[in-house]
């Protein structure tokens, strides 16, 4: 009976020890974060030219890297031969190795781009791209939890205005938009503005954004917006460009008609991404906690 168990032992101890040492040999997917100091080590020929790498990962037969122009290139590991190129953003610092689903039952490997340590408030954005075409993968349900589409009924915008100060207003009656109106725009030829017989304010509330003395920017519009049972969030598109030989002076606005809903917040978002092409890094700089009271709505708004 005692050798039956020691028998019985040995095997099971056998079996924990292959089971071990599978799990130790089985292979991860590679992953890497670029430091502050890079230098390249070789040229990768694509599309568009040559661009200077240092290290990248490998995978399946395919490495991949991230040049110190920012392009995400992938050769062949054994022929170096180059199989695809994308121009990707600054803002990413790193890269992994990733198995997503990209439908049901269907999954693919994928090289996933990660923001550098530096971007605390980014953690947990990526972005994807298919590791043998390269081509951006955008996995469904990204934008899960955020609510229902809403669509402004109309907007305006423009780069000049009377006010000099940045101010954010929800204005919810005829005459309140009607001395808004006036106070931004009399005496402006160009100004781009509806009048109160254009809004229904039984159904509808205007928002005003203006960032006042700014510089190379043509006006503000709605990237997205959504409505959730608390709140309709409406995210800022800034219509920015850059010159040389110095800025253009501008006063910046955006005015955007949406549903009026009692009881819920409008916040205002916006992008605070300085990376050309990066991803957008949302964060709140305005917020109404419900509809004003038309007697003090205009208490944010400035003097000329």
């Amino acid at each position: 009976m005692l050798a039956r168990k020691l028998r019985v032992a040995l095997v099971c101890s056998i079996a924990l020890s292959s089971s071990l040492a599978f799990s130790a040999d089985e292979k991860k997917p590679p992953s890497i974060t670029y430091s502050g100091q890079r230098s390249s080590k070789t040229w990768v020929e694509t599309p568009t030219g040559s661009v200077a790498v240092d290290d990248g990962i490998e995978w399946e037969g395919i490495k991949v890297y991230l040049s110190l122009t920012w392009n995400l290139v992938a050769v062949d590991a054994k022929t170096q031969k180059t199989l695809w190129s994308q121009h990707v953003s600054a803002f990413w610092n790193g890269m992994a190795i990733r198995e997503v689903e990209v439908e049901p039952g269907k999954k693919t490997w994928a090289v996933e781009l990660r923001p550098g340590p530096r971007e605390r408030q980014a953690q947990g954005l990526t972005a994807l791209h298919d590791l043998k075409t390269g081509k951006e993968i955008k996995l469904p349900g990204q934008a899960k939890g955020l609510g229902t589409v809403v669509k402004p009924r109309k907007e305006w915008s423009g780069a000049t205005s009377n006010l000099p100060r940045a101010f954010n207003l929800l204005v919810t009656t005829a005459d309140n938009w009607t001395k808004t109106r006036e106070r931004m725009f009399t005496g402006l030829d160009k100004a781009e503005a509806p009048l109160a017989k254009d809004i229904d304010f039984e159904k509808e509330v205007v928002l005003v954004v203006s960032h006042g003395d700014s510089w190379n920017c043509r006006g503000l519009g709605c990237a997205e917006a959504f409505q959730d049972d608390q709140r309709i969030l409406f995210r800022l598109a800034a219509q920015t460009y850059q010159t040389s030989g110095g800025g253009v002076r501008c006063r910046p606005y955006g005015i955007c008609v949406l549903p009026r809903v009692e009881k819920k917040a409008y916040v205002v978002e916006r992008n605070r991404q300085r990376y050309i092409g990066g991803p957008p890094l949302w964060e709140e700089m305005a917020r109404f906690e419900q509809l004003p009271d038309a007697a003090k709505e205009l208490d944010r708004l400035p003097q000329r």
